[in-house]
């Protein structure tokens, strides 16, 4: 869905690399999105979940600008669509900055849990495990390269793990098994790496199961979700707050 369509008549070719030569290609081009400091570009989550009787079809789009730094020190737009609703937020100096359902708010939140809601992190942090990886392909044409790979496991609760508790240090807490609380089947990630080498298009799809549901012991989910980010620029990003940013009320003042 979201990579470049290829002309029938454009050249392809199977690139014989080891999985591990490949998986090398695919950390760089993660660490040269970093290295660029900035990108822009769009998100999109499909999904279908259902539970008991109640089943439910998401399809949403994010866009977003990231500029990077560290700890709390970093800048970030958010411009998020679905169904009939808009919502802009903003991260700048530690606070997060929200223009919603025409109210307007801000409050001060670490950078690690506004990431956490972003997942762009899957284009400049969390990265699948070598060990957890498998059935690689690579395929090479004039656009760039194109890897394919499914993921057992434990490596999708691993990737979990980091995007539930990303950390400004790249590290995440180790859990149980069991506190991950979901089973996946058939992980499947394409991404495309451009000439430059550069990561261009990660898209993430897999068939899920909450083994451990909160609401009611004897509730099941079940579901099917993709993942997609492309990045229409990289390097050289800026984001242009509104004028009025801080001038938003503070989120306690907002219900009263």
């Amino acid at each position: 869905m979201l990579f470049t369509t290829t002309a029938c008549t454009e050249k392809q070719r199977t690139v014989n690399l080891s999985e591990n030569e490949a998986y090398v290609k695919y950390v760089k081009a993660v660490d040269k999105v970093r290295a660029a400091g900035s990108f822009a570009g769009h998100i999109v989550l499909y999904g279908v979940f259902s539970m008991m009787e109640f089943e439910r079809e998401n399809n949403v789009l994010v866009g977003v600008k990231h500029i990077f730094g560290s700890g709390d020190d970093f800048q970030a737009e958010i411009d998020a669509s679905w169904t009939d609703a808009e919502f802009i937020s903003y991260y700048k100096d530690g606070m997060y900055y929200l223009n919603a359902y025409d109210e307007c708010f801000r409050y001060s939140m670490p950078g690690y849990a506004f990431l956490k809601m972003t997942l762009s992190m899957l284009v400049t942090e969390v990265l699948f495990p070598e060990e957890d990886i498998f059935g690689l392909e690579v395929v090479e044409d004039s656009q760039g390269t194109a890897i394919r790979f499914e993921v057992y496991q434990s490596g999708m609760q691993s990737v979990l793990r980091q995007l539930a508790d990303y950390e400004d240090t790249g590290g995440f807490e180790i859990y149980s098994e069991d506190d991950v609380g979901y089973v996946f089947e058939d992980v499947v990630v394409r991404m495309r790496i451009d000439k430059s080498g550069m990561l261009r298009d990660i898209r993430l799809a897999f068939i899920y199961q909450a083994s451990h549901y909160h609401i009611d012991e004897d509730a099941e989910v079940t579901g099917y979700l993709e993942i997609g980010i492309n990045t229409s620029q990289i390097g050289g990003v800026t984001i242009d707050y509104p004028d009025d940013m801080d001038s938003y009320p503070d989120l306690e003042t907002v219900w009263e």
